[in-house]
């Protein structure tokens, strides 16, 4: 009786880890199907509809966002670095983890941080969600009902 108890167990515990395994294969693998490993400079911000747009200004350092396959994200802004961990699915992004420096923003890098807080989930400063779409040259983040970025891949 106890040998079948110790073989149910082992059992269990190769079921239970072999699990965790396939899910953490399984996000890596949706990254890497999705194609959004790589560096994204944020090029325009728009109404859904398309209109009111707003281009990257011309003197100041672009917004980049690089996206890896180990699931960690980092960019920065005109004055301001960031980073954190995310993961992926059809249509959205998930971000958590989220740090940043804190020095003043410009206008335009301003615009990414708003972008941030509209897809805020609940009163966690540090994760959002972003739905998306993705070709192989562009990336279209929808952050709230109404605007959303558009970034080009680099």
């Amino acid at each position: 009786m106890g040998l079948s108890k110790l073989f149910l167990l082992l059992v269990l515990l190769v079921v239970i880890g072999c699990n965790e395994d396939n899910n953490n294969d399984d996000q890596q693998g949706e990254v890497l199907d999705h194609e959004i490993v790589g560096s994204w400079e944020v090029i325009r911000y728009e109404d859904l509809d398309g209109s009111n747009q707003t281009f990257s200004p011309d003197n100041e350092n672009p917004v980049v966002i690089n996206f890896s396959d180990s699931l960690r994200f980092s960019g920065n802004t005109n004055n301001n670095e960031f980073e954190g961990d995310f993961t992926v699915n059809d249509t959205s992004i998930f971000i958590t983890g989220f740090v940043t420096t804190a020095v003043s923003e410009t206008d335009w890098g301003m615009m990414f941080y708003d972008a941030l807080r509209d897809a805020q989930s609940g009163s966690d400063i540090s994760s959002f969600t972003w739905d998306y779409t993705l070709t192989p040259t562009t990336l279209v983040i929808q952050s709230n009902d109404q605007m959303r970025m558009i970034l080009m891949a680099r």
